[in-house]
């Protein structure tokens, strides 16, 4: 793993499903989720080539917004845009340190209460770029999801099923309580962002946006 001036920690390698997976079963060789990830390099030198200092637009995330929005050349070349996604998703895990990357079917970076699909945020960011205060709403709002998450797994995991009398051990008189439902009742709880869409708190923020 290297490091990097404009990130504050180590870069690792972008991960693929196979790393994804340890995270739901882990073994002896799974490796911790990673904050930051290489390969951004085409886009902070294309910052520089823009004018723009590539250190205040990974510590700024709405500059960032700005920049991207003004430069919609960025989704044109397929090199380009990845690096531009991944540079918007270490900038996020800046603005968020509790955000982490995985892979699911595309890259995001997140935790378990909000997931952001990086890729469709950048192309959301060039060709809605009106929606700029509502992301910063849903950033705002993503702390409190944590700590609903946090409280809505400690409330499954402790809680109590009595056994009713007569009943053998382990014979249940229904079917337990599903503690996704739990969760659900949770507003902005296990929210996986969808392309161009940024949900919170159990309603939209953005309308009328392409899926």
């Amino acid at each position: 793993m290297t490091t990097s001036d404009l990130f504050p920690g180590t870069l690792a390698p972008m991960p693929g499903a196979t790393a994804s997976a340890t995270l739901i079963w882990p073994s002896v060789e799974s490796v911790a989720p990673a904050r930051f990830v290489e390969g951004f390099k085409p886009f902070a030198a294309f910052a520089r080539d823009s004018d723009a200092d590539p250190a205040v637009l990974a510590t700024d995330l709405f500059a960032l917004w700005d920049f991207i929005a003004a430069h919609a050349e960025l989704l044109d070349a397929p090199e380009m845009t990845e690096a531009a996604s991944r540079f918007l998703g270490n900038a996020i895990a800046v603005a968020h340190p509790a955000a982490r990357w995985r892979m699911t079917s595309e890259p995001e970076v997140g935790t378990s209460a909000m997931s952001i699909p990086v890729a469709g945020v950048l192309r959301a960011i060039v060709e809605h770029p009106e929606q700029r205060e509502a992301f910063r709403e849903m950033l705002a709002s993503w702390p409190q999801a944590d700590r609903d998450d946090l409280e809505s797994s400690a409330l499954a995991h402790h809680e109590v099923r009595r056994r009713p009398r007569g009943r053998p051990c382990g014979v249940r008189t229904s079917a337990p309580r599903d503690p996704g439902v739990l969760r659900r009742r949770r507003p902005g709880h296990r929210l996986r962002v969808p392309l161009g869409r940024w949900l919170s708190a159990g309603r939209r923020l953005l309308a009328g946006l392409p899926s």
